[in-house]
C-alpha cells in the first residue's frame, strides 16, 4: 500500500475518532446545563455509537489508526524526529493504557445490566 493511501486511511480513521470525542465531550458539557439535557444527549449518543454500525466504525477506526501509526513508526529509517512528532507518538502509545480503565468501567456494564442506570445514578 502506498504511503499516501496509508496516510489517507489513517486520516479517515482519525476523523471518526475525533467525531466520537466531540460528541462524547459535548454530552458531558450538556451536564453543565442540566441532567435532563445530559440524559437526552446520552440517548442520541448511544443510539449512534452503540449501534452495530457505530460500534464497527469506532472500533475499526481505533484499530486502523493505531495499527497504521505503529506501522509508520516501524517504517522510519531513524527515530530522529521533531519534538512535536515524538510527543504525538508518545501520547499515542500511552493513551490506550490510560483509557482502558474508562472503557472497562463503562462498556461491559451496559451489556451486563438489563438497563443502564443513567446519569442521575452515576452522579450520586
Amino acid at each position: 500500500m502506498a504511503a499516501m493511501q496509508i496516510r489517507r486511511l489513517r486520516l479517515g480513521a482519525a476523523f471518526v475518532l475525533l467525531t466520537y470525542l466531540i460528541l462524547h465531550f459535548s454530552n458531558h458539557a450538556l451536564g453543565l446545563y442540566s441532567l435532563d439535557a445530559m440524559e437526552a444527549g446520552r440517548r442520541w449518543f448511544l443510539m449512534i455509537w452503540r449501534s452495530p454500525l457505530g460500534t464497527l466504525a469506532l472500533y475499526g477506526a481505533i484499530v486502523v489508526h493505531g495499527g497504521l501509526g505503529l506501522w509508520l513508526l516501524y517504517q522510519r529509517r531513524t527515530l530522529r524526529m521533531p519534538g512535536w512528532e515524538a510527543a504525538q507518538y508518545a501520547l499515542g502509545l500511552v493513551l490506550p493504557a490510560l483509557l482502558a480503565s474508562h472503557v472497562v468501567g463503562t462498556r461491559p456494564r451496559a451489556y451486563c445490566a438489563a438497563s443502564h442506570p443513567g446519569m442521575r445514578s452515576v452522579r450520586r
